[in-house]
């Protein structure tokens, strides 16, 4: 089986732990990381060997990045959940989900295949 390309979005409290299982794990392998500071783009480049944008549309647009890893504050959680299903990429995001359920509705909905 192929391995599945992995994008970061977002390099805060979470971003590390999301790239280093990137990393360990036997079936993904970390593409890129996207955080909207220029300055943690260049920490988690330097650090895990991977490209970085601080745009995550255009960590989106890469085809090879299979599956999007989400650690943004929660109220961003759905918006981007939505945009990388549109994308056509896997979406994890961690707890909690969103804000309320209809939220979470929206982004299961949007990851529906």
């Amino acid at each position: 089986m192929p391995q599945l390309g992995v994008g970061v979005i977002g390099f805060g409290r979470v971003g590390g732990g999301h790239m280093s299982a990137a990393q360990r794990a036997t079936d993904t392998r970390l593409v890129a990381v996207a955080d909207v500071a220029a300055d943690r783009v260049r920490q988690a480049t330097e650090r895990f060997g991977c490209l970085g944008f601080t745009d995550y549309h255009e960590l989106l647009r890469r085809e090879d990045v299979d599956l999007v890893m989400i650690g943004l504050p929660h109220f961003l959680h759905v918006g981007v959940t939505e945009e990388a299903a549109a994308s056509g990429k896997h979406v994890f995001v961690e707890k909690p989900m969103a804000m309320d359920v209809a939220e979470c509705d929206r982004m299961i909905e949007a990851c529906r295949i």
